[in-house]
């Protein structure tokens, strides 16, 4: 090992010095910290004992056993140096919001009910926008752990997390990336790493049933589908197998009654999740469903793949486990989750580094 000093200034125009050092046999950077004859931390510079030895900071010089300790001299503020130094690993995130809006057609009000006429026709669906904050966090850390930043980014809270003063409810934000923030060296000691959150701010649903119960989270990063088809089925009498037809309005009841009069195909007929027509009351022109062929109607039936339902078991709140919280009796709406949701305990622990940390 030998070194090699200069003199320099630091950021504020103070006189230092720099002592370099190379160590020709450590195996790793633990190896290197530990390599006899370097000088400990507030050790004196032998020129003028008013400096004391402060940082120090490795870099591989060739090969995997050679590497470069840099310390830097300068006269202490208060005689001595704090033992141990700052640990930039220790200190808390940093964050800043920005403002963000998405906008996409709507064609339900505040309280995800359809927009309709009088004669409950939809209106054209309008574009609405949403509020949105990107919350962007930076914290240093000893590595870039990539498989981290693989399993979160893109994907939505499972879980309720807290960042600050901040309570987001599960699936009311999404992890946009995990990443250095900016430039890095490969054998810095520590990298400053940036989190992206967006979180929405008013995409909540109040059960129009139950006004004045607090909004539920809206999972705004999800869609939210009526269930509503053109196509059903039926029992056809000559195979006794369940088939698929075409909804549709007739005089009549059944296939074997008399006077049966097609009326016309039913277009965006509301069902009950099962695959079936919801029931609008008495007072609607029942719906059957036809071969296409328009001549002969059959009473509707279930679908008979019954892992395609969407009414699949129930919620303590006895609503299903898949239906929309924006769903009410009259209009049933499903949940489709369009990103992973991932329990989010250990998104901002720091990892473990390698050992050996790759070089």
């Amino acid at each position: 090992m030998w070194s090699k000093q200069a003199v320099g200034e630091d950021a504020n125009g103070n006189k230092v010095y720099t002592d370099g050092y190379h160590i020709v046999d450590a195996a790793n950077r633990a190896e290197a910290e530990s390599a006899p004859g370097l000088p400990v931390r507030n050790s004196p510079l032998s020129d003028d004992g008013r400096y004391k030895r402060g940082p120090i900071a490795f870099s591989i010089l060739s090969g995997p056993t050679q590497w470069v300790a840099i310390l830097t001299y300068a006269i202490p503020s208060n005689g001595n140096f704090p033992d141990p130094g700052d640990d930039p690993l220790l200190r808390p995130f940093r964050w800043n919001v920005q403002k963000s809006w998405v906008e996409r057609p709507s064609e339900v009000d505040a309280n995800r009910r359809p927009k309709k006429n009088s004669a409950g026709d939809f209106f054209q669906p309008t574009p609405k926008k949403y509020r949105r904050r990107i919350l962007v966090g930076t914290r240093y850390e000893r590595f870039w752990d990539l498989a981290k930043s693989e399993l979160f980014e893109n994907t939505t809270n499972l879980n309720q997390i807290s960042l600050g003063p901040i309570t987001i409810a599960p699936g009311a934000a999404m992890c946009h990336s995990i990443e250095p923030a900016g430039e890095f060296e490969g054998d810095a000691d520590y990298l400053l790493m940036e989190y992206a959150i967006e979180v929405a701010t008013d995409e909540r649903a109040q059960d129009p049933a139950r006004p004045n119960d607090p909004p539920d989270n809206g999972f705004p990063f999800d869609t939210h589908q009526l269930d509503i088809g053109n196509f059903g089925w039926f029992l056809d009498p000559t195979t006794s197998k369940l088939m698929r037809g075409r909804f549709c309005y007739a005089t009549g009841t059944t296939a074997t009654s008399s006077g049966n009069l097609f009326r016309g195909f039913a277009e965006d007929v509301q069902l009950d999740g099962t695959g079936m027509p919801y029931y609008r009351g008495a007072t609607y022109a029942p719906i059957y469903v036809t071969p296409d062929d328009g001549t002969t109607i059959y009473t509707y039936q279930a679908n008979p793949n019954t892992a395609e339902w969407l009414a699949t078991g129930t919620q303590v709140n006895g609503k299903y486990q898949n239906e929309s919280p924006y769903s009410t009796t009259a209009n049933r709406m499903w949940l489709f989750p369009d990103c992973v949701r991932r329990d989010w305990t250990n998104l901002f622990t720091l990892s473990a580094p390698p050992n050996p940390l790759p070089l």
